[in-house]
């Protein structure tokens, strides 16, 4: 037997729609990734992003002669099994135009999704951090309320969905206070999330920033247990122990109605220690409504890859292995939206987003307040050459002609995370990421249709 487990978007239905009967014989899509689970194979199509369920082993979907009449054609018309003799990267190529053609038609192109820089200090001293040796600029009031302007006319009326980036933004919560106050205001809805460290919170403050800021979610990263966060973070005048007081400030959000998704940096270094700190996240937090927790291999490794084979990262690949299962058991699995990513690689080529640097500056990505600007909140966008050149992609390689997330891989030449070449690496790490996915998707089917607009924000902060 065999069920769709998470069907078509609406715009893949609207376009590509079910394959119809041919007489021409059917085999596997490369881009189907099969697995197997307790009863059965979860399978996944790359290129619409179908979910389905089959109750026989993996072996005994092999031979597409061999699948019973009835689950052949559903395979068929749901491109799982596809003609011989189609041209599968030909074809997604084609198909991914279609959608962005789709896509730009159907859409506004209206600005309403802002990062907003609100100071590039911060309280801490993270050896890793790529805002290392930039400038300290801190966001004034006058700079505040011309980004309020600028928000209000980009936006056309509709919802403002801000993002308080640094830096570490509550060095300057002030700026946030003003900002929302002046857009309550004049009337505009907005909600909030922020990225930060989790250290300068207060009662007060989360009182503000539930009430006022209207913060639905707080990204929060943690490198370690007590001493080694401690060491790492290296805070500037920090009391007593900052761990437990970021502890205590988890706990604070989450009772204040903020959802809070625990960032974790991996290295081979402190992949041991994360695997405490899961525990010791669980212990306190497990079952809390709201509370998330994720990892992210260091982007060093990621950029080192490139070119280099797959063997040399052993240790690093399974650090992320074991610790991603881990994560998957207690019950924070990764979601298949990650992987809906047919139109844009991210905020800077997305159409609907722009970074407001603490001097007043615009750019298209959160890494860059000093470079690659493309225009200012006065004058708008000043620089459209440079605000095109992030939606260059960059070309095939010699991965993409035997990956089967192709239909899915948007990389941006401009993008300051990747290599220059995707990287066997990075190929495997999405792909375990894939396979947690469908795990996830699949326990917890039930809940498929009560998804909302938050958990989609919380994903887009990851993806981020």
């Amino acid at each position: 037997m065999l069920s769709c487990i998470r069907g078509q978007d609406k715009i893949f239905q609207r376009t590509l729609g079910e394959q119809k009967p041919c007489a021409e014989p059917l085999h596997w899509s490369r881009f189907v990734i099969r697995e197997e689970t307790e009863g059965g194979t979860l399978l996944f199509n790359a290129l619409n992003r179908i979910l389905a369920f089959s109750d026989r082993p993996e072996a005994a979907l092999a031979d597409p002669a061999a699948i019973p009449r009835e689950d052949a054609e559903k395979l068929r018309a749901w491109h799982f099994l596809v003609p011989e003799s189609r041209d599968e990267m030909r074809f997604a190529d084609q198909m991914n135009s279609v959608l962005r053609l789709f896509h730009s038609g159907e859409e506004k192109k209206r600005r309403r999704s802002f990062t907003i820089y609100t100071t590039t200090a911060c309280n801490a001293r993270c050896p890793y951090c790529f805002e290392a040796g930039c400038r300290t600029v801190t966001m004034t009031r006058e700079t505040a309320e011309r980004a309020v302007d600028f928000m209000i006319a980009a936006a056309h009326g509709e919802e403002l969905r801000m993002s308080w980036f640094g830096g570490e933004p509550l060095v300057n919560a002030p700026v946030i206070d003003y900002i929302c106050g002046r857009l309550r205001e004049q009337g505009l809805a907005y909600r909030s999330t922020i990225i930060t460290n989790g250290y300068l919170w207060t009662p007060e403050m989360i009182r503000r920033a539930a009430e006022d800021w209207l913060l639905k979610n707080a990204q929060i990263t943690l490198d370690g247990t007590e001493q080694i966060y401690n060491e790492i973070k290296n805070y500037k005048s920090a009391v007593g122990s900052p761990y437990r007081r970021v502890l205590d400030n988890i706990g604070g959000l989450l009772d204040a109605g903020i959802r809070v998704s625990v960032r974790m940096n991996l290295s081979v270094e402190n992949a041991e220690d994360l695997l405490k700190l899961v525990s010791e996240l669980q212990e306190r937090f497990g079952g809390r409504e709201g509370f998330r927790i994720y990892t992210h291999l260091l982007f060093d490794y990621l950029l080192s890859s490139e070119n280099r084979p797959l063997a040399e990262y052993t240790a690093p690949l399974e650090a992320y292995r074991k610790l991603s299962l881990r994560i998957e058991q207690l019950g924070y699995g990764k979601s298949l939206r990650t992987f809906d990513r047919w139109v844009n690689h991210c905020m800077a080529d997305s159409d609907g987003s722009y970074v407001i640097t603490p001097d007043g500056n615009l750019t298209l990505c959160e890494h860059f307040f000093d470079e690659h600007i493309v225009g200012d909140l006065t004058n708008g966008v000043t620089d459209r050459e440079e605000l095109l050149a992030w939606k260059e992609r960059k070309g095939k390689t010699q991965l993409c002609e035997s990956c089967p997330l192709y239909p899915s891989c948007i990389r941006l030449i401009k993008c300051p995370d990747e290599p220059s070449n995707c990287s066997e690496l990075q190929r495997e790490i999405n792909l375990l990421d894939l396979r947690c996915a469908m795990r996830s998707t699949w326990k917890n089917r039930e809940k498929l249709n009560e998804t909302s607009q938050d958990n989609e924000q919380d994903e887009e902060e990851e993806h981020r």
